[in-house]
């Protein structure tokens, strides 16, 4: 399988819209399953491999499951390889059934800013503490966070701005300014190492942070992923009249603003009627 998935790379990079969150998660499904035969590949060691997703929720697993299987049918109409593409639609059907894959519940619920900062405050080592302050302050993906350059740069404002996206594979390198918090220095947060995968490629540090942190927020009662820290900063800006195209700049969002406004962008109803409430003077 590992293979097969080079070959869709290689056949399809170039040609198709290449984000770097499909380049990662293929490299963590070739990682994990690379090894297995293509005509091994049948719809039992599909399920079981979405069984062993330990932390990973609904969601997660389905977004899997669609890069593979993109890569499978790929490398199977451009190489001719002896994929079973069946396998992998009735591993889907089944999945669903039994809840492994399908759409995020948890993700409903939003996390709320002082909720993130208790969880940084509750964490148990360093390392976890500053990269949750960090998710709560910047719309980053867990990858991009993990991949900060350990340098800052300052602009013609003189304010600090900081590298993303400095995997060489993946999209040209991006420099975005980092906001004046007060009582908090970002440049400092964003120099600091975060590197407890003790060598490893960071794709696989992406999951055990991940994991970390959704371990933490369990214990906190928080239904909550390490991915809904980037919904809430999304929401807060949108909400604090941060114009859209910023948003877009340091969501790292290309193309236009569906993405943004509709999955990201996750409002309580509540909280609208509150602000119309108090802006309308009632």
């Amino acid at each position: 399988m590992a293979d097969a998935i080079d070959g869709y790379v290689a056949d399809f990079a170039d040609s198709k819209a290449w984000g770097q969150n499909k380049e990662n998660t293929l490299a963590v499904i070739r990682r994990e399953i690379g090894l297995v035969p293509l005509r091994d590949l049948s719809k039992t060691r599909v399920i079981a491999w979405l069984k062993d997703m330990e932390g990973r929720g609904p969601a997660t697993r389905a977004s899997f499951l669609s890069y593979l299987t993109a890569a499978m049918r790929g490398a199977k109409d451009a190489r001719n390889l002896p994929v079973n593409v069946n396998a992998l639609e009735e591993a889907r059907s089944t999945a669903t059934g039994m809840g492994l894959i399908g759409r995020s519940k948890v993700r409903t619920a939003r996390i709320t800013f002082a909720q993130a900062m208790e969880a940084a405050a509750a964490a148990r080592d360093d390392e976890t503490r500053d990269l949750i302050t960090l998710l709560a302050h910047l719309p980053l993906r867990m990858g991009e966070a993990l991949q900060f350059s350990a340098e800052t740069r300052h602009g013609p404002d003189g304010r600090a701005q900081a590298v993303r996206r400095k995997d060489p594979r993946g999209p040209k390198a991006a420099i975005i300014p980092l906001p004046v918090i007060r009582g908090l220095d970002l440049a400092e947060l964003v120099n600091r190492r975060i590197d407890a995968g003790g060598g490893r490629a960071w794709p696989h540090r992406t999951l055990v942070y991940s994991m970390r942190i959704r371990r933490l927020f369990d214990r906190l009662g928080l239904e909550n992923t390490a991915h809904d820290l980037r919904a809430m900063v999304i929401t807060e800006w949108l909400m604090n009249s941060v114009p859209l195209p910023v948003v877009q700049r340091f969501s790292g969002h290309t193309g236009n603003t569906s993405t943004t406004l509709r999955v990201y962008s996750r409002v309580n109803e509540a909280e609208v009627l509150a602000a119309l409430t108090e802006r309308m003077g009632g």
